[in-house]
């Protein structure tokens, strides 16, 4: 697959899957890491499927593979154990080249730490993503009015600091910009759509 992927110019990022156990030390990562880029491969990321590492654990491992190999090291946890954002925080003080991280509105949970926490953290100091918390701020509240639509603005699956927009008409400028160009027609069939889903989850219930 890695020769593959070269032979037709596109980037090879190859994966190392994180787990914990007897022989999972950083001797392990290392020597896989460094076959990973003699087989080719252009990047590596760390796959934390199950939200395993802990941040200093994550910090030692990502100092350690940078000084493994040269090429660019990703991390991609999961906030399942509630410690993705102090993970990600600590790789990215042992050099770690890219986090994923996910909106606010669909971010924590089981999913990726928020990228409005993080950028805002980030700000001013050697690690500035140099992106705009205002613009970040329209996308949130464009998927939190998404979110709670499509899961029927329920509590126990809404996240707390998801965005609350009540009026029809807040809730077609969040959508959509209020600029006009997207007609009630469209609107409606946004609305139907929700409620589709919303009659589902309900159905679900019973």
């Amino acid at each position: 697959a890695i020769k593959a992927t070269r032979k037709e110019g596109g980037h090879v990022q190859a994966a190392i899957s994180y787990t914990t156990g007897p022989v999972y030390d950083l001797n392990y990562y290392t020597t896989y890491a460094k076959q990973l880029e003699e087989m080719g491969a252009d990047s590596i990321c760390i796959k934390d499927m199950a939200g395993l590492l802990l941040p200093y654990t994550t910090y030692d491992l990502v100092k350690a593979l940078k000084e493994t190999v040269k090429i660019p090291i990703q991390l991609h946890t999961h906030y399942t154990a509630g410690v993705a954002s102090m993970t990600t925080m600590k790789a990215i003080e042992a050099g770690v080249d890219v986090v994923d991280t996910c909106l606010s509105p669909l971010g924590c949970g089981t999913s990726q730490p928020a990228t409005e926490s993080l950028v805002a953290t980030l700000a001013g100091t050697e690690y500035d993503t140099g992106l705009d918390l205002n613009l970040l701020a329209k996308l949130a509240d464009y998927f939190g009015v998404t979110t709670d639509y499509l899961l029927g603005q329920s509590e126990d699956k809404v996240p707390a600091d998801t965005p609350r927009v009540i009026s029809d008409e807040e809730i077609k400028f969040a959508l959509f910009g209020g600029d006009g160009e997207i007609t009630d027609a469209m609107y409606d069939e946004v609305k139907q759509f929700a409620a589709f889903i919303k009659q589902r989850e309900a159905g679900k219930k019973e």
